[in-house]
């Protein structure tokens, strides 16, 4: 009987036992039982059915384990008796041919066959493992719908304004209502036409259609210069060619050639001529060397025979130069060739096969290979329980294992009722929620919700008012919290917080540490970017001048670093510290594209260099 891997406290002792006295202590045997003496008492009777290695004269029935010439007991691991087959081989015989990477699985109790992952999945009842699914089964709310926020990972959905999800139900709590009123009685099919800013009428296909200036063609083809072309031709029973883009002439019935009451005819006699026939034209215009197939009706082609990558080679594969021959290549070749009768071949190397040598203890005849000598042809590694698989360890020697190891080995997902009711849903174009513990029902879509393509959207009426009648261009400001009105004016704050950009009161500023200028040139220091935009600019620049001699500092902006015409230039003195500085003041500079206006610098002095750092401010 299996013990599944847990061992009772005595069957711990009594494998543990080093001799027979030890041993009944464990089993619980008392000593007056051992002597012969005394009555009763718990232990195990002394006319039990004990195995042992040799009579036992306190015993009366037990059973020897005797040597014979194909069985050899060995006793010298403790509490153990183990049987050796003096015919060699394994105690489970093999039922099939197993391949590397199967598992064992008993057929019989001395039997096994290898048999395939996916045999064993089935056994087990196991899901294939998938992080996914791995993530879904860790759910634990009810009543909650999720979404695969990211790889593996699926989040509880957040029901937001305007909408509940109860009982299974996601609901639009947004009352109806709005500010726009229908003119008239719309019918299924139309369109909706803004006849005033708060009002709309039902219009045909048609209406729409003339104001967009589409041109009709079936179910309304937009226009096209072609079909406009087309529309203005005049002639009747004339054949019309497409001679430009956007250009239709008429056809010219050339000789032997008749076009009336929409047939276009042969004029020429055609007596004795083989009448026209697609097949023999597409026969009269194929001009390719080698085998012909017809690969749909009057259309040829030519075949060439393909030999596969290895096993035979195919001469004159086209047919040109005579008949196509197979020639045997390869492994074929090696196999054609082998001229052993009654005989195992195996592939001994490259397009190589050379005859299995059948050994001692094996024969083979009458195509069956069958083993002489007794036992199985597979050892068993470790102790056998009953119910589980058992595993390749080595191409002769299997072992078992849990169920926890082969679920682990083939990648298998554990089997969980949620992902059992998640496989039984069948519903396509739905959403599932886990309505209850292991149970996941359809979400039903309320009123003034679709579900379509796997997008969720409210369909109902808006929850914004609008106040007034806006016009084109105006912006939407909000009067209250849902209701909206038009309003003509630019962007700013009056928070206190930073105008964004392309706002009012944009703002930014730069600067650069230690730039050089020389000496009686115009030297850039530096850029500021501007976006398309009307802006002021500041910019200021200072210099030390310590041991050197200057006699003023002048800078100004410019839109490059080469002109100083439309630049606002400011002239500066040397401070009292020994510093030069110099300020330009807001500058107004209007640009329609995104422009580096560059700040230059012109010193008057002896030196030829001198160090200094600049600034620059812009605000919209």
């Amino acid at each position: 009987m299996a013990d599944n891997g847990v061992r009772a406290p005595f069957r711990i002792a009594f494998d543990n036992a080093r001799d027979p006295y030890t041993a009944r202590n464990a089993l619980g045997i008392p000593q007056s039982v051992l002597t012969g003496g005394g009555g009763g008492g718990g232990g195990a009777p002394v006319g039990a059915q004990y195995i042992v290695a040799a009579t036992d004269p306190t015993l009366t029935a037990e059973r020897v384990l005797t040597n014979t010439a194909s069985i050899t007991w060995d006793f010298t691991t403790p509490g153990q008796a183990k049987a050796n087959s003096a015919a060699g081989g394994g105690n489970v015989s093999n039922s099939g041919t197993p391949t590397l990477g199967q598992y064992a699985k008993w057929t019989t109790a001395t039997t096994i066959q290898g048999v395939s992952a996916a045999t064993v999945l089935g056994d087990i009842g196991a899901q294939p493992l998938d992080p996914d699914l791995t993530a879904i089964a860790a759910l634990t709310g009810t009543n909650t719908i999720y979404y695969r926020s990211a790889a593996n990972t699926w989040t509880a959905v957040t029901i937001g304004t305007g909408l509940s999800f109860t009982g299974g139900t996601l609901a639009n709590t947004i009352p109806a209502g709005g500010n726009v009123s229908n003119s008239g009685t719309p019918t299924v099919g139309q369109y909706a036409k803004w006849v005033t800013a708060t009002t709309v009428q039902g219009v045909a296909p048609a209406t729409v259609l003339s104001d967009i200036g589409a041109q009709p063609a079936g179910s309304y083809q937009p226009l096209d210069g072609d079909l406009t072309a087309i529309s203005a031709l005049a002639g009747t029973n004339v054949i019309y060619y497409r001679s430009a883009a956007d250009t239709w002439s008429p056809v010219t019935i050339s000789t032997g050639l008749s076009f009336s009451g929409g047939a276009l005819t042969c004029t020429v006699s055609t007596a004795g001529s083989q009448p026209l026939d697609a097949t023999l034209t597409a026969l009269a215009a194929y001009n390719t060397n080698g085998l012909l197939t017809q690969t749909a009706a009057d259309t040829f082609t030519g075949r060439t025979l393909a030999a596969p990558a290895a096993g035979f080679t195919i001469t004159n594969p086209a047919g040109a130069a005579g008949n196509p021959t197979f020639v045997l290549a390869n492994d074929l070749a090696s196999l054609e060739a082998a001229a052993g009768t009654n005989t195992i071949y195996y592939r001994s190397g490259i397009d190589t096969w050379s005859p299995v040598v059948v050994s001692t203890g094996l024969a083979f005849s009458g195509g069956n290979l069958t083993a002489t000598a007794g036992g199985g042809n597979v050892s068993t590694s470790g102790t056998i329980t009953t119910g589980l698989y058992a595993k390749w360890v080595t191409a002769t020697t299997i072992q078992s294992v849990a169920n926890a190891t082969v679920l682990s080995d083939i990648g298998a997902q554990p089997l969980d009722a949620d992902l059992t009711s998640l496989a039984a849903a069948s519903a396509t174009g739905a959403i599932y929620y886990r309505s209850a513990a292991n149970t996941w029902a359809t979400v039903t879509i309320g009123a003034n919700l679709t579900f379509t393509g796997g997008t969720l959207a409210a369909t109902g009426s808006g929850n914004v008012s609008n106040s007034g009648t806006p016009v084109a261009g105006q912006l939407a400001e909000w009067v209250t919290a849902t209701t909206i009105k038009g309003a003509t004016g630019i962007h700013g704050i009056t928070n206190g917080s930073n105008a964004a950009a392309g706002d009012v009161g944009e703002y930014a500023d730069s600067g650069s540490l230690g730039v050089t200028a020389s000496a009686s040139t115009w030297t850039a220091l530096g850029t500021i970017s501007l976006p398309p935009g009307d802006f002021d600019v500041w910019a200021a620049a200072t210099f030390n001048t310590t041991g050197g001699s200057f006699g003023y500092l002048s800078i100004g902006l410019v839109p490059n670093a080469g002109d100083l015409t439309p630049g606002r230039i400011v002239s500066g003195y040397a401070g009292p510290s020994g510093d030069m500085y110099a300020i330009v003041g807001p500058t107004r500079l209007n640009v329609t594209v995104g422009t580096g206006v560059s700040l230059n610098a012109y010193i008057v002095g002896a030196s030829t260099t001198v160090n200094g750092n600049v600034y620059w401010r812009r605000r919209r």
